[in-house]
């Protein structure tokens, strides 16, 4: 299973603002706090899924169940 690199291209941002000596680093961002947590832990597994196939399927898996959970939540009424 391919690992979305565009996914992981689109949360990597390189530092403009804050110019130095390096300003290629690619740098994550993600909020703090239990949300945050758990934002940058899946970001470190897609991370790490790149080298790993194993962990690429497990990650696109729990990707799948998360987008299954969010469909039946959707109400097609609310107009959203």
């Amino acid at each position: 299973m391919a690992v979305d690199r565009c996914w992981i291209a689109s949360r990597l941002t390189i530092s403009s603002s804050r110019r130095s000596s390096r300003s290629t680093i690619p740098v994550a961002s993600v909020a703090i706090g239990g949300a945050g947590a758990k934002n940058a832990g899946h970001l470190a597994a897609r991370i790490l899924a790149l080298a790993d196939a194993a962990l690429a399927e497990r990650v696109e898996a729990w990707r799948q169940e998360q987008a299954a959970g969010a469909e039946l939540r959707i109400d097609p009424r609310s107009g959203q």
